[in-house]
């Protein structure tokens, strides 16, 4: 749109979700129906539901991506080490002088430096460069973030950000050699290993291939096995879940083949060999992971991830023939995501994260987000859509904690690379099997989901084939994640 100046676009379609008010439910939940919910044959079910705004006026994801999207400036680099910025006054008609820009530096999330750059009465469609006092830390994940708020307009409140540009600072990221120190017990039977030392115990389950039981000092972190995943349910996948289906991923359980367990000083390494597959039906991932216990509780995740003979990204490659349904690959574009998903008691209740943020992110739809320090409540991180989906994930996470009011919970971290994150009271499998957001019944649970990545959401309800650049279509791949079980609110990656 903004390449060609005799083209004009971005208008919203559409504003309003288009649910219909049906009362109260039992639980004093609104209810909304759509289409098929009266008894007719001819409807287009939750097509209608697609607005930026939810019934009420509340606003939805998708009108925060829109607001900052439409911002009427543009921030570019010149010479980010020295601070210098081109801002351009994206106004036709009206100079820029009624917003107040000002910028804000942090450092692994937190704030080292700030200032103002005032007003800029830059005329329409004309630009200016400012030169911002900072200066860069020697290491560290670094950004700066450029906002503008309102002051004198008649429709704006003052103070009212009406947008902002992040930009990430050219530092080095040092990542620790982890030491092993202490002892490790170790004790095998045929479906489990338990590793335990000084204030921890924590048991392998086989069959899924991970934890089902983290306890520190007697305490228990997890309600049953976490397990490998690949399943969400996001409306604009509706196009592509027949393809998932067909090959056995909503269905999709882990196989293990074999286990090697081995003790050394100060860690026990646990490696399996597995694979993720629907009963009948070939593999759909081979894994290799290894989780390396250290005695002072720290987990280590590797994980190596080839696709497996159950499905093909290439669908020249499809031999249908006269085979069997469950000796040809099935084809799939891409696929949904890849983590470990796990569930805690629902007393596990917060969540704090340094990544995109505060609302939820995608490899595609981030234009609302920024790179900091955030803290929320579990059941604020779920989005109330009409018809339940996946919400709440939180794309380029550096680390995320869990957590109950004393302290107690789960830490993930990456010293290196990022991964995508979310904690929500559901499970994709609970979303998908209830058609209105009222009929979720009241959950006692916290569902962590710990991702190498989400293939992005994309507008293929009635839109193109999500791009090739937003998709896990990889045949191979590798995830890393440090898991740290704790007791108290401190200890955020860097300061371990």
């Amino acid at each position: 749109i903004e390449a060609n100046d005799n083209f004009c676009g971005a208008f919203v379609w559409e504003w309003f979700n288009h649910g219909l008010y049906a009362g109260k439910a039992e639980n004093g939940k609104p209810k909304y129906y759509y289409g098929g919910d009266y008894g007719e044959d001819e409807h287009d079910g939750n097509f209608c539901c697609d607005g930026l705004v939810s019934p009420e006026l509340k606003p939805m994801p998708g009108l925060k991506e829109h607001k900052n999207i439409a911002k009427p400036f543009e921030v570019t680099a010149k010479d980010i080490e020295n601070g210098v910025f081109e801002i351009k006054n994206k106004y036709y008609f009206s100079y820029l002088s009624k917003l107040e820009g000002s910028w804000e530096l942090t450092r692994n999330g937190d704030v080292v430096a700030s200032g103002s750059i005032g007003s800029l009465a830059i005329p329409p469609q004309k630009t200016e460069q400012v030169t911002l006092n900072y200066s860069i830390p020697a290491d560290g994940r670094c950004y700066l973030r450029i906002s503008f708020a309102s002051y004198g307009n008649d429709y704006i409140p003052d103070g009212e950000v009406v947008g902002f540009t992040q930009f990430e600072l050219p530092t080095e990221v040092v990542s620790e050699e982890k030491m092993a120190f202490g002892s490790v017990e170790v004790a095998e039977t045929n479906r489990t290993v338990t590793v335990s030392s000084d204030g921890f115990s924590y048991t392998y389950d086989k069959n899924e291939c991970t934890f089902s039981s983290l306890k520190v000092n007697g305490k228990e972190l997890l309600n049953g096995s976490m397990r490998f995943n690949c399943l969400r349910t996001i409306d604009n996948d509706r196009f592509v879940y027949n393809s998932w289906s067909n090959a056995g991923i909503p269905k999709a359980k882990t196989y293990e083949y074999d286990t090697v367990v081995e003790k050394c000083d100060g860690y026990v390494a646990i490696t399996s060999d597995c694979c993720m597959s629907a009963n009948c039906l070939s593999p759909i991932l081979n894994i290799k992971v290894q989780w390396t216990v250290f005695a002072d509780g720290k987990i280590d995740m590797h994980t190596e991830v080839q696709k497996g003979e159950g499905l093909t990204f290439e669908p020249n490659k499809v031999e249908i023939a006269d085979m069997p349904d469950n000796n040809f690959a099935k084809f799939v574009h891409y696929l949904p995501r890849f983590g470990i998903l796990m569930e805690m008691d629902k007393k596990f209740d917060t969540v704090e994260y340094f990544g995109m943020g505060p609302g939820d992110s995608y490899i595609d739809r981030h234009n609302s987000s920024y790179m900091g320090k955030f803290t929320n409540k579990v059941a604020r991180e779920m989005v109330d859509y009409i018809r339940p989906q996946n919400s709440g994930n939180h794309w380029n996470t550096c680390w995320a904690y869990v957590h109950s009011s004393d302290g107690l919970g789960l830490m993930f971290s990456n010293e290196v690379d990022s991964f995508e994150f979310s904690a929500v009271p559901y499970t994709p499998s609970e979303l998908f099997g209830h058609k209105h957001s009222f009929e979720l019944p009241e959950s006692n649970k916290t569902v962590v989901s710990v991702d190498y990545m989400n293939s992005g959401v994309g507008s293929q309800s009635c839109g193109p084939l999500l791009k090739e650049k937003y998709r896990l279509n990889k045949n191979r791949f590798t995830f890393n994640v440090t898991i740290i079980p704790t007791e108290s609110h401190k200890t955020y990656p860097e300061d371990i």
